[in-house]
């Protein structure tokens, strides 16, 4: 079936309810869409005592399968969940997880490269299993709500993939309407029925529709993959390479190599920010922004080489994202930087990085040690340890919204609490935490351009001139410092600059600007 004609018709489909629904399961499929593009597909099946769901994203290309053993007080005591790479599902899992609430305690048998094979929680009595994206979890969550009663209940919870607690808020805005608020500034709205049945909603923050239908056919694999290729005319190819890590993990990536030139050409790695992203940077709840994209796109026209690459476990890659740590990933970029000088077409004198983000963090770490390494680009870097951003942002987001705002000193240390739950079990989110940028940033050598967006609200720009001074404090002068007006995070157009705001940008292309400073600095530095 069409998603998208499905996807027009799920508003018109409603689910038969009525006393044989608690006797036979139902079965029908969850979708979260955003204008004209579908973000995930979720077919489930319901009994009385069984819920069986299974989350297929295409952007990074997953399927998370999830069963659960429901109570008649809606509790789901017994999960079991299996995270699959691909569309096909005819993968092997990644990772398998097998969870048991009891009472205020949540044991986890986990299955996964790097992860600890037994984990402990207390996430406090009556705890439901949260799987990200899964609305037919959070029809639970409704369930359990009616049950506790309350006006709004509080729903504790477990994040059985990334290992963490946290509690929603459940809240009913008329007979037919149910509002969870999932986390400050993020609120999902659902229209629901008499029994709590999911019937659709949406979550205005990110402009996410969530629509039900009855069909279970819909296949979101047989939507076209992402296209890595040059656009027609472009005076580059693209060809699609892998790049083998010391430990063996293969990283599946894409290099673009200007054409029309008998010479070897300069080349720069592209390093992505934080959480699973393909080598576009692309992020399922932002379809059309692929950053990374427009940058090879513009750097191939100038004569300039690029390699970007799938995460671990993202897309082509091998690897676990959430087991590997920052050293990780500068062993990836290190692994990458000489898959590139390999290349006959490269100049191996004539090699840069550019680092988004996380990818600012890491980039440092790596060129400190590499003082062949010609130019190194930071784009919306952190100058501060991770736990210090991550509480910036944190009080950020609070403040933002007017209704928590006057409690912000009191909401700021349960959020920080929920950090350090994350940071207790995810090796990767504990080593950004631990991070300090400045003592690497004092031992870069090479010209260094730091590009920052005046409006970003998850590294603000005072990070810029901070960076800055700490690699000349190194002893490093070739510094260039470029701000951006109306830029925000994603390097978009935006006055606000608040993430919560992202998903309704009127375009979530990099501004020209950003692409010109970035072009002009690296030709002149590679030549």
């Amino acid at each position: 079936m069409n998603i998208q004609r499905a996807a027009v018709a799920a508003a018109l489909v409603l689910l038969a309810a009525g006393s044989a629904a608690a006797q036979v399961p139902e079965r029908g499929t969850f979708m979260l869409l955003r204008g004209g593009d579908t973000i995930t597909v979720e077919p489930f099946t319901r009994s009385a005592t069984r819920l069986e769901t299974e989350v297929v994203t295409r952007t990074p290309p997953v399927r998370q399968r999830l069963e659960a053993e429901l109570t008649p007080d809606g509790l789901a005591p017994s999960v079991r969940l299996a995270v699959l790479p691909g569309l096909s599902g005819e993968a092997e899992p990644a990772a398998r997880l097998a969870a048991n609430f009891r009472g205020d305690s949540a044991h986890l048998e986990v299955q996964a490269a790097g992860a600890p094979p037994r984990q402990s929680f207390e996430p406090g009595p009556g705890a439901l299993p949260y799987l990200n994206l899964s609305v037919a979890v959070m029809e639970q969550v409704v369930r359990r709500a009616r049950v506790l009663g309350g006006d709004p209940a509080r729903v504790p919870m477990l994040n059985v993939s990334a290992g963490h607690s946290f509690t929603v808020s459940v809240a009913r805005a008329g007979a037919d309407s149910t509002v969870i608020l999932l986390q400050p500034g993020l609120e999902i709205r659902l229209a629901t029925d008499a029994e709590g049945r999911v019937l659709g909603g949406s979550i205005p923050a990110q402009g996410i529709t969530v629509a039900r239908t009855d069909a279970t056919d819909l296949n979101l694999a047989a939507a076209p993959p992402p296209d890595y290729s040059a656009p027609p005319g472009a005076p580059y190819r693209a060809e699609e390479v892998r790049v083998v890590t010391p430990s063996g993990v293969t990283l599946a990536g894409t290099l673009t190599v200007p054409t029309g030139d008998s010479g070897k050409v300069p080349a720069v790695l592209l390093l992505t920010g934080s959480g699973p992203q393909d080598r576009d940077e692309a992020n399922p709840m932002l379809p059309g922004w692929r950053p990374f994209r427009q940058v090879a796109d513009t750097l191939g026209r100038r004569g300039i080489a690029v390699l970007r690459l799938d995460d671990r476990g993202v897309g082509g890659s091998g690897g676990d994202v959430n087991a590997a740590t920052l050293p990780t990933f500068a062993e990836d970029a290190r692994a990458a930087l000489a898959f590139l000088r390999s290349r006959p077409e490269v100049d191996a004198g004539r090699v840069g990085i550019v680092g988004h983000s996380e990818g600012g963090y890491v980039g440092p770490m790596v060129a400190a040690e590499d003082p062949a390494l010609r130019a190194l680009v930071l784009v919306a870097a952190p100058a501060r340890t991770g736990r210090a951003l991550v509480e910036y942002q944190n009080r950020s987001v609070i403040e933002r919204n007017p209704v928590l705002a006057p409690v912000a000193d009191s909401l700021l240390p349960l959020a920080l609490a929920r950090v350090d739950s994350v940071a207790a079990t995810v090796p990767w989110f504990r080593s950004l935490l631990d991070h300090d940028p400045i003592p690497f940033a004092g031992r870069l050598r090479m010209p260094v351009l730091i590009l920052q967006g005046e409006t970003d609200s998850q590294v603000p720009a005072a990070e810029a001139a901070a960076l800055a001074e700490a690699i000349r404090g190194g002893g490093n002068r070739e510094v260039t410092v470029r701000l951006f007006p109306d830029v925000n995070h994603l390097l978009v157009r935006d006055p606000v600059g608040a993430y919560e705001g992202y998903a309704s940008l009127p375009s979530l292309e990099v501004v020209p600007e950003v692409l010109g400073a970035l072009a002009d600095w690296l030709a002149a530095g590679l030549r």
